[in-house]
């Protein structure tokens, strides 16, 4: 299809699943170091965390571009369409990346997104979380007991999951609380989730009389579900 798509000048390469690639190998280091040092304040998480949210992001805006191809060159079914333009129209007006996949889901399903259920909230929060790494602000405090209290919510959830370290009685920063591979594990999942979910109901508005190998975006879905929806754990 590359070369094809090239001659007429557009051509379409997929790095998003390269993304999560690299996520999932930062969350299988953050594991591994804790074997020797069960305390280790893993940097790998925060890798895991910023390829996970990118991985997912990336994947929203290469289903906009690849259904675009098919616009233009198979039997295109409507709602791929709408989609399509949809996506684009959304990433030209900076829209948020849940926002995308929120407004994916109610193309494909016609049906009002649940917000507070899976997969969207843990996505929402992951992308919470990303933005407290990529926009560093403080706002800490130390309490009337003398602990320091966080002031982001994710951090205080994540901490109520029990996925951070127990800082006991030592004051510990927010991000060497999220260097575990707990939370590294729950960010990889997080991305993935969402990913599936929308994968799965774009496969389900596929042509029926198309083979799924016959459009760019079947190919697309299948491509993750081959090298990546098998490396979940």
């Amino acid at each position: 299809m590359g070369a094809e798509e090239a001659r007429h000048g557009r051509v379409f390469f997929s790095h998003s699943r390269s993304l999560w690639l690299l996520a999932h190998d930062a969350r299988d280091r953050a594991w591994k170091a804790v074997e020797s040092e069960p305390y280790a304040l893993t940097a790998d998480t925060t890798v895991c965390i910023a390829m996970s949210t990118a991985a997912a992001e990336g994947f929203i805006n290469e289903l906009a571009e690849i259904s675009s191809f098919d616009q233009e060159t198979t039997e295109f079914l409507h709602a791929y369409g709408v989609l399509s333009r949809f996506l684009i129209e959304l990433e030209r007006s900076h829209a948020t990346v849940q926002a995308k996949y929120n407004f994916a889901t109610i193309i494909l399903t016609g049906n009002a997104v649940d917000l507070g259920g899976s997969p969207y909230q843990d996505f929402s929060s992951l992308i919470d979380l990303r933005n407290l790494h990529l926009h560093l602000k403080q706002g800490d405090k130390v309490g009337d007991k003398g602990k320091v209290e966080h002031r982001s919510k994710i951090v205080s959830d994540l901490i109520r999951k029990g996925l951070t370290y127990d800082a006991g009685d030592a004051n510990m920063s927010w991000m060497n609380l999220l260097q575990t591979p707990k939370v590294a594990d729950w960010a990889l999942r997080s991305s993935l989730a969402v990913i599936k979910e929308v994968s799965n109901l774009a496969l389900a508005k596929h042509p029926a009389n198309l083979p799924v190998e016959a459009t760019g975006l079947g190919l697309f879905l299948v491509s993750w579900m081959s090298t990546v929806f098998p490396r979940t754990a």
